[in-house]
């Protein structure tokens, strides 16, 4: 577990002195882990650093040998979310999108696609448990042939492909034939027990179920980071990150059907606005937070779409919110008909042909 992680769950405790609980000190954070004696000024640092994001409350001082030592904290209860903790969010947050980039490079992989007409191309996907890639319905879709590369370059065995019934809906799962990610750090969200209520964790993440990356809602104006492949002249395929904002959320219009006389009732599909320099490669790439969840996946700019041209020259690219993935993931799981299957064929290294 990371230094952060290990941190805030010290000081969620304290000692007992007569009837009172009296906080923790870093001192006595350093005699329960004394590898950490060494490294004493990053853990004043995180120390700081989590006081800033209000997740540890500083509670005064008392006279000792190391000034370093002196400081006694409380973990904030109101803020700090223990399952994040052991997924890693909290040292993410304080050693930055760096850090998330290193963690999300080996499960952020490249699809290798050949068109109808014989061209190359390239898309971007993520691993969400240890035998489910996701990604954009249009990297796949009517092409001739494609291939799941994982970051070595090899080709994975793929079992089926699973397509949302809604056509418009850009989001494809890819479920390998083999568990290819077993040995990555995966993590179990419990079940709430009953009376305790909900948050948005506890509606977009299968609660009692393993998964090696964790979804959220992403609001305007949050920090995040793409990750994906987009074609680059001259370079090889190479993962690019690019540190951006959600600019907007916002809802397209399709067209409805008359249900009633005089009301009109519009399906509609909502899009992340991210000021990311995303290109056609990044499509299916995950949209990650400050704290390490997906907040959304890269799509490509509808047809019916008013200027796309526009919003691309601006510097923008949308994204699907996680919600849906998580709507196509809950029909895939319960396998409820929501999903439909493609027939696949194989051909020569794994790459697969869909009918």
């Amino acid at each position: 577990m990371g230094l952060a992680y290990l941190l805030l769950e010290h000081f969620r405790d304290g000692y007992q002195k007569g009837g009172a609980i009296y906080p923790y000190s870093l001192f006595d954070f350093i005699k329960k882990y004394p590898i950490w004696a060494p490294r004493v000024s990053q853990m004043t640092q995180y120390s700081r650093r989590l006081e800033n994001e209000n997740l540890l409350n500083h509670m005064g001082t008392t006279p000792g040998p190391n000034p370093f030592y002196v400081h006694h904290y409380y973990t904030n209860s109101d803020i700090y979310i223990e399952e994040l903790g052991k997924y890693g969010s909290y040292d993410m947050l304080i050693e930055g999108f760096l850090s998330i980039r290193n963690r999300f490079a080996p499960l952020v992989l490249p699809i290798s696609v050949e068109t109808k007409n014989g061209d190359s191309s390239i898309g971007s996907s993520f691993v969400y448990r240890e035998n489910i890639v996701i990604t954009a319905r249009h990297c796949l879709d009517g092409v001739n042939k494609a291939t799941l590369l994982n970051t070595n370059g090899a080709s994975l065995p793929i079992k089926r492909v699973v397509f949302p019934k809604d056509p418009r809906i850009d989001i494809a799962i890819i479920e390998l034939e083999n568990p290819e990610f077993g040995a990555l750090q995966s993590i179990t969200l419990p079940l709430k027990e009953i009376g305790q209520g909900v948050d948005e964790m506890d509606e977009l993440n299968f609660l009692g179920e393993k998964s090696i990356t964790i979804f959220t809602e992403g609001k305007i104006l949050d920090d995040i980071l793409t990750l994906g492949y987009p074609p680059i002249s001259g370079f090889e395929s190479i993962l690019i990150a690019d540190k951006a904002a959600i600019n907007s959320t916002f809802f397209r219009s399709s067209e409805g059907q008359i249900l009633a006389s005089e009301k009109k009732y519009i399906d509609t599909i909502e899009y992340l606005l991210i000021n990311a320099k995303v290109k056609g490669g990044n499509s299916g790439g995950p949209v990650i937070d400050k704290l390490g969840r997906i907040v959304g996946m890269v799509v490509e700019m509808p047809h019916d779409f008013q200027k796309p041209h526009e919003i691309e020259r601006l510097g923008y690219g949308l994204a699907i919110p996680s919600s849906y993935i998580k709507k196509l993931l809950t029909g895939y799981i319960q396998d409820d008909g929501t999903s439909f299957d493609n027939t696949i064929t194989y051909g020569e290294n794994n790459s697969f042909r869909l009918k």
